[in-house]
């Protein structure tokens, strides 16, 4: 099924386990997602769940999807047609350490308009609660120039109702201006756009505690869609962020 849209096409899949390790790995143009995890571990908390130094390029669907938390690092998520990472539709931990989210929901051929990142995103029809909470630590990532032209505007990340920022820094935010991050309140569409401005003028901090270090400016990519190489530039102003 590679190369045709199906949930029963993703590149690594493990519907239930502890203590999976997913490193190294290329995983691209499949139907589905590049690599689902734990999505009928429904208690949620699994222990063990490492996610590191992967390539994750063009899969028709999501990205990577853990359902029930784990420590992602130091991935680069290019070319999804859907929302390119999903974390915590089952209440957990975790740890989003210097991954690169760039140039999803780009292709022609296939995508669609969604966030370029959900923490905490209610999925009631999977079992999960309809608000999960979500113990959230996230620094020294990329996410920027997430939804291309095709598919109307772009978007930034959502972070759930139940979600709690334990450690919200350094970050790079470059994907919609008026909407960087999606902050949930009370219900899933329930909550406050923070704008790019927002974020660089301290209202982000000011709200949440977090923020210190955050930037919101073009991190000069090597290049960018379709030839996309996520690499930094000599001298750009993320250098120390990302998967590279």
């Amino acid at each position: 099924l590679a190369g045709q849209e199906s949930y029963a096409a993703d590149g690594i899949s493990i519907e239930r386990g502890r203590h999976i390790t997913v490193e190294d790995c290329f995983v691209h143009d499949n139907g589905g997602d590049g690599i689902d995890l734990n999505s009928r571990d429904r208690e949620g908390r699994v222990p063990g769940i490492v996610v590191r130094g992967n390539r994750v390029v063009r899969n028709r669907l999501n990205g990577i999807k853990v359902w029930a938390g784990g420590i992602l690092e130091r991935n680069a998520i290019w070319g999804q047609g859907d929302n390119p990472l999903v974390v915590g539709i089952f209440p957990c931990q975790a740890e989003i350490i210097h991954n690169t989210v760039a140039y999803n929901m780009w292709a022609k051929g296939y995508g669609a308009r969604n966030y370029a990142a959900t923490f905490g995103y209610p999925e009631p029809d999977s079992g999960g609660p309809s608000r999960p909470q979500v113990d959230l630590l996230m620094h020294h990532n990329i996410f920027a120039f997430n939804t291309g032209p095709v598919h109307g505007e772009p978007t930034g990340i959502y972070v759930g109702p139940g979600v709690r920022l334990q450690e919200e820094h350094d970050n790079l935010f470059f994907s919609r201006p008026e909407a960087e991050i999606f902050l949930a309140q009370g219900g899933q569409e329930d909550g406050r756009e923070i704008s790019r401005q927002d974020i660089a003028k301290g209202l982000w901090a000011r709200l949440t505690g977090q923020g210190k270090g955050d930037l919101t400016v073009n991190p000069r990519f090597v290049s960018g869609w379709p030839r996309v190489n996520l690499q930094l530039q000599p001298g750009s102003p993320a250098t120390g962020r990302g998967a590279f």
